[in-house]
Parts: C-alpha cells; structure tokens; sequence
C-alpha cells in the first residue's frame, strides 16, 4: 500500500497542477509570452549494419531500419534575450564527453553557454551505440575493431547536434506557448519482490509516473512550431531480439504527434522511469499501440486549455560529485572471478585497469540541469533515474502556480541512479546493472541528498534570474 500511495502523490500533484492552470489560462489568454522560438531537426539514421545499445545479450550487428531516428532542438528566448535549448535525441543515451564537446562547439559558433544546452536521449534500445568513451564497446564486449562503423556515426552525430542547435537559433521567430498535463498508463514497475530479494518482472503495486507533460509551443498565427511532451518509461517494448533501428514508442509517439499536428516538430523527453516498463511489450504491434496511445494523450492534452508561459527564462547548471561505496581493490575484484557472467566480467575488467595502471574513480561528476520557462521549471537529470525522485521533487519543489517538470536520461546517460530505498533493497536497478558499466561500484549511501541538494540550487539559481 506504500507504493500505490507514493505513486498517487505525483499523479494527484500534477493532476492538481492541470487543474488550476486551466483557471489560469482562462484569465490570461490574451497575456503574450514576449518569447521567440526555433526549431530544427535532422535524421540520425545510420546507413548501414552497427551495433546497436541497450541489450548487451546481442550478439551482432543491426540488419535494417523498422523505423528512422532523430535529433531535434528547440530554442526558447525572451524579451531579453536569454536563450535555452533542448535537445532530443532517439538514442540509449549519450554521455559526458560528447556533451562536453557538443557543448563547446555550441558555445564556440553560437554563444550559447553550457547552462543553457541540455540534450536528453529517449533511452530506445534499438538505436546506435555511441562511441562516446573508451569503455563503451568494452562493457558491451564488442571487438575495437568490429565498432570502426559506430566510431564514423558518432562523429557525424557530434556535427548533427551543432548544426541543428544552430539552424534552431538562426530560426528563432515570436511564439508562444502553454503548458499541461495528461495521463497515460502502459508504464509498470519491474522491481518484482522475491523471497530472496527484487527481480526484474511486473509489479503492478510499484511506483509509476503515468503523467504526460506538454508544452506546446505555436508562433504568432498560432502555427504550431513544437510539440514537446514527456513520459517516465523505459523505451524497451522491443527487445534484444530486435536488430532493427527504431525509436520504441517514443518514436512512434512523435511520428504521430507530427501526423496529427501538420508543421509540428515533436521532441520527447524521457522521465524518471529507470524502474518502469512498458507493459505489455515484446513486439512491433505493441510498440506502435503504446507509441499511438502516447500520442493520443498529448492530443487530448494540446486540445484542453493550456496554462500560457510568459516571462523571464533563466538557466542553470549544476554538478555535485556522486560517491561510489567502493571496495575497489584488487583483491575485491578477485574475489568475484569466479562468479561467472556480468560480475566476473566486470571483475576482469576492473583488473585489466589496475594492472595498467589505470586509477579507478572514487566519484562522477553528476549534470543537473534547471531551466526557468516563466512560471515552468524544467529540470534534467543524468543517468537512469527511479520514480522516487520524480516523486520527491514535485512534493518538495512543485508549486500550485509554478510546476515542475522532471526529466531523466540528460546529457550523461551512465547508468542506474537509485534512490536510497531502491538503492537499500537491491536488485538490478538498486546495484546489479553497474556490472554492465565501466564503474567500479555501486552508488554511496548519500547518492539520493546530493542530487536533491543539487536540484534544489540549480533550481534557485534558474528562478532567481
């Protein structure tokens, strides 16, 4: 009963904030934004066979295209010239290296500083695996040489996403825009509870984020420019039998958006749903119902009476540095040879470290993005993050007259960010999946505070302009 109450709390909280920014909307209709808006997007498809991420069971490359992928920007300025930009991108996720160059190539061509830039992956694992870092192709046990197609993709990726920030901000024209909050219900929490601890299945009594944030962004005829739109899920209706290029849902979700609102450009942002599935899943069928059923809940919403966004945007950028609880020596890793699978393979790899020399990391750095939209704050977080802060945050942050948007999956998509009670009972989302990365151990104790001391001063800082 715990849970279903937990979940409750963040659906009534947004449902409550739905409700009160139809009153809102009634009053200021005519109230404009002062804003402009750009949007730009480009196909991210690969042309040809590479190793796609998310399910380190595959064994070979991808062989075709069941659907194509995207990268797309919007540019947001108000009246006095201050400017964010948000990024989407079909992808497991990219990570801090290529967001750092992306970013001081942005900064470079266009002014834009890093606090104003954030890129967000849908989290599919049916897309390209980044060759972002050194380990990726390692944790996944792919061959260097076999990865040579990824390595090519990747770089013209980096150029795609400055070349769409770009034409975003070169096509910045006066808008404006609203914000709501619909429902959709095919996420479930996987964390099944055992005799012996949590496994990866169903558990219809977990905490879940069924709420679809929108903001709909038109220009001054009221032609639609961006339809951006939100949902806490992992995009893993397909599995990792697929080795077909896809989007999941949330591809299929944005085609029909852009289907049902003509000169639309879609981006989807995924939420906190590292501890979420869609249910049921499995096959292509099904991807597309969940993508149609999403779609159909930001219809419903851009059809109610949108809240309108009008005042200063501001930017914020913050990074408290997460602890891993360690052991990491030798011996620790020894230990676990003989464990066979994951963590014996991980054990190797954290030897091969060590017996080059390598320094195993005592912490990470940890991206928490605040942006200021007028009344909406929208916060990005790094890595795969639980329900239970999407849940926390909306209680402590989250206002009748100023909500709150939380987004996961940003800017460095490492792995599992568990909160302390996921963190306490274990299980893949709680410790189990860093067996599959290039970390050395799972997260400290204080994980949970330190992001919530980070959101809290990112969030002041964005306000506070």
């Amino acid at each position: 009963m715990q849970r279903q109450s937990r979940s409750a709390i963040v659906m009534g909280t947004l449902a409550l904030s739905g409700l009160l920014m139809g009153g809102v909307a009634s009053q200021a209709a005519e109230v404009r934004s002062g804003w402009s808006a750009g949007v730009a997007t480009a196909e991210i498809t690969p042309d040809g066979p590479v190793w796609l991420a998310g399910y380190a069971a595959r064994k070979e490359p991808s062989n075709g295209v069941l659907a194509p992928i995207f990268a797309k920007a919007l540019a947001l300025r108000d009246a006095e010239g201050e400017t964010v930009v948000i990024v989407s991108l079909d992808l497991v996720g990219v990570k801090r290296p290529l967001t750092h160059r992306v970013a001081s190539l942005v900064s470079e061509a266009y002014g834009l500083p890093p606090e104003a830039l954030t890129l967000v992956s849908s989290h599919t694992h049916c897309a390209p695996l980044p060759s972002d870092t050194d380990g990726r192709a390692r944790a996944y046990g792919i061959d260097d040489e076999a990865m040579e197609p990824n390595r090519a993709w990747t770089k013209r990726l980096e150029g795609t996403i400055v070349e769409i920030v770009g034409k975003a901000l070169e096509s910045l024209r006066p808008a404006s825009a609203g914000f709501g909050v619909g429902s959709c219900e095919f996420a479930m929490n996987p964390r099944e509870p055992t005799e012996t601890g949590f496994k990866i299945g169903s558990n219809p009594d977990g905490p879940v984020d069924h709420s679809v944030p929108v903001l709909d962004v038109t220009g001054e005829d009221g032609e639609p420019i961006a339809v951006v739109f939100g949902y806490a899920c992992h995009c893993t209706t397909l599995g990792g039998d697929m080795l077909q290029v896809c989007g999941d849902y949330a591809g299929f979700a944005q085609e029909g958006i852009e289907a049902d609102r003509p000169g639309a450009v879609a981006l989807f942002l995924t939420g906190c749903g590292a501890d979420s599935n869609p249910a049921p899943r499995g096959t292509v069928e099904l991807v597309r119902q969940h993508g149609r059923r999403l779609a159909d809940a930001v219809g419903a919403v851009l059809d109610s009476e949108l809240r309108p966004l009008s005042g200063p945007i501001g930017a914020a950028l913050v990074e408290p540095k997460l602890r891993f609880a360690g052991p990491t020596d030798r011996a620790s890793y020894e230990d676990r040879l003989d464990d066979g699978g994951p963590r014996a393979a991980h054990a190797r790899r954290m030897i091969e470290d060590l017996d080059a020399g390598k320094s195993i990391a005592s912490e990470h750095p940890y991206p928490i993005h605040a942006f200021a939209l007028g009344d909406l704050t929208m916060v990005t977080l790094g890595g795969e993050v639980v329900v239970d802060y999407a849940i926390r945050l909306q209680e402590e942050l989250a206002e009748a007259d100023r909500p709150l948007w939380v987004v996961g999956y940003a800017d460095d998509v490492f792995g599992y960010i568990p909160s302390l009670r996921v963190l306490r009972e274990g299980g893949y989302e709680g410790g189990d999946a860093f067996y599959y990365s290039t970390f050395p151990t799972p997260f400290a104790e204080d994980v949970e505070p330190l992001i919530v001391d980070g959101v809290r001063e990112a969030v002041a800082r964005a306000r506070g302009r």
